[in-house]
């Protein structure tokens, strides 16, 4: 019996008269479908979202269920409005928290110089919390002051690291580090080396803020042990992990991560005392062991019994450090 040209009419109405009338039904099943093979390729789709498309399916069930199907009275809207509104608000905060990962992204060992290098490009700011400084001192500072120089701009620049007359901290950070440390390395961390490290990033803050009029630079010391290290600025936060061997992460400005590191990196600066350089004379283009001493006492942290030649150390970190991601 073949279908007339009458009949071929009606039979598509009933058929989209059916998926209508039990299209709560459907599209649950649709959705459940969905999630079942989002979560069998988990790998690939986030977290927030799988959450996000079960909450999708919940929502509609629940609209199934007030859903009368003898008549779709002033109740039933009412119904299904109250349970739309909680699964919008769902999929805009599952939207929020797509976008916010996108802006999140992990960098590995060999990447840090180039990322680097990008967060230095056109940035006004630099906040810096972490051991020594032993890259901001001799790559992120020098750098950040040229280019500050070239444009005829302003810089500043806040510093947080191991306060060097804090002995206790001091070997608790070397032992942290030298933990990290590749086998056979030929500078291992020792108590010498961190005390050394954090007395010559001072030294260099004040020795570029000689040579800099529009430089706003400041450099706390704490007691604290930071196991992760904060870079930021303008443009971007890095995190990194003092094992060498291990990613780190590169945050962009729009994320809400940056926003609260920012303010993390502030209100820790509040609580770690600030070096006043105000009363400290003017350093020499290559400052000597006695220059050097005399700025140290000024700035209430005079060195401990060192001789010239181990001041002279201080001084060549301070100025002529090496770059520990270059390639």
């Amino acid at each position: 019996m073949t279908i007339t040209d009458q009949q071929r009419p009606r039979r598509i109405q009933r058929a989209l008269r059916w998926m209508y009338d039990y299209l709560d039904v459907l599209l649950p099943i649709a959705l459940a479908f969905s999630v079942g093979l989002i979560d069998f390729t988990s790998d690939l789709v986030p977290e927030d979202a799988r959450f996000g498309f079960t909450m999708a399916v919940l929502g509609i069930m629940a609209i199934a269920t007030f859903k009368d199907r003898s008549g779709h009275g002033k109740a039933v809207e009412d119904a299904v409005t109250r349970s739309v509104r909680p699964l919008e608000e769902q999929v805009e905060r599952t939207a929020r928290s797509l976008e916010d990962n996108a802006l999140i992204r992990t960098v590995r060992p060999d990447e840090m110089y180039d990322v680097h290098r990008r967060a230095r490009q056109d940035t006004a700011q630099w906040q810096f919390k972490g051991g020594t400084g032993s890259h901001i001192r001799p790559v992120t500072l020098p750098e950040l002051v040229q280019a500050a120089r070239e444009r005829r701009s302003r810089l500043t620049v806040h510093i947080e690291i191991i306060d060097p007359d804090a002995t206790d901290t001091c070997h608790e950070y070397a032992r942290f580090r030298q933990s990290f440390s590749p086998p056979g390395s030929t500078s291992p961390w020792t108590l010498d080396r961190t005390r050394k490290g954090s007395y010559a990033t001072i030294l260099a803050a004040f020795w570029h803020l000689n040579r800099l009029p529009t430089l706003d630079i400041s450099v706390h010391t704490t007691t604290r042990v930071n196991a992760l290290r904060y870079d930021l600025s303008d443009r971007y936060l890095i995190l990194t992990q003092d094992d060498p061997t291990r990613e780190n992460f590169l945050i962009e400005r729009e994320s809400l991560l940056y926003k609260y590191f920012e303010i993390e990196l502030h209100q820790s600066r509040n609580h770690a005392p600030r070096i006043d350089f105000s009363g400290a004379a003017e350093l020499s283009d290559y400052p000597t062991a006695d220059e050097a001493r005399a700025f140290f006492d000024t700035v209430g942290k005079p060195l401990p019994s060192y001789s010239d030649s181990e001041v002279s150390e201080i001084i060549e970190l301070a100025l002529n450090g090496v770059d520990p991601y270059r390639r």
